[in-house]
């Protein structure tokens, strides 16, 4: 009898569904607003309305489609209605890693070994125990220790360096992510 870990597990190794080709007929992509809006009704017996949001937000954080009795995640879905390329073999990342931001400049597409190097992660954080910022980098679902600082943005400068190293075909470009507060040790905030 199998473990829900290894259930789990078996879950995310699925491939990922094809995208009908004629789902172009009933959705509309906004590239700006990351909207997809019904443009047709599917079928006679469809509550849906034409003109209305397609989808709905899941308990995960997703939005997904339900297209002829067959749920499609939502961003991979807004992929394929502007790229008109089906990411079958790959994953849809979201940049930032807000998982309800489908707007195309948040999407890339990348192979699944990838996605835990997303760029909007810090890449550090506060060790308690240690007294210090430890930077980390994910890889082949081993986590590596990059070093230690007392400094968040020191222990920023370690992991961007051993990132555009390691991953040249990934660089972070900026050493602090945007809309990132870069604050000092934990105990020592002035601010409240």
């Amino acid at each position: 009898m199998g473990s829900l870990k290894s259930f789990m597990n078996q879950k995310q190794r699925e491939p990922n569904k094809s995208i009908p080709k004629d789902i172009k007929e009933f959705l509309k992509y906004d590239s700006y607003s990351g909207d997809i809006i019904w443009s047709k009704r599917p079928h006679i017996r469809s509550s849906v309305k034409v003109g209305n949001l397609a989808g709905c937000i899941c308990n995960d954080g997703y939005m997904q489609i339900t297209f002829r009795k067959k749920i499609y995640k939502y961003h991979r879905i807004a992929w394929f209605l502007f790229y008109n390329d089906d990411p079958r073999e790959y994953t849809i990342d979201h940049i930032n890693g807000i998982r309800s931001d489908n707007r195309i400049i948040n999407l890339r597409k990348i192979q699944s070994r990838d996605q835990s190097l997303n760029l909007g992660k810090l890449g550090y954080h506060w060790r308690k125990d240690r007294n210090c910022f430890v930077s980390m980098c994910r890889h082949n679902d081993k986590l590596k220790n990059i070093g230690h600082s007392y400094c968040p943005l020191i222990a920023r400068i370690l992991y961007v360096e051993h990132h555009n190293k390691n991953f040249p075909h990934m660089k972070i470009e900026d050493m602090i992510p945007r809309n990132s507060k870069i604050i000092g040790r934990p105990d020592m905030d002035t601010e409240k």
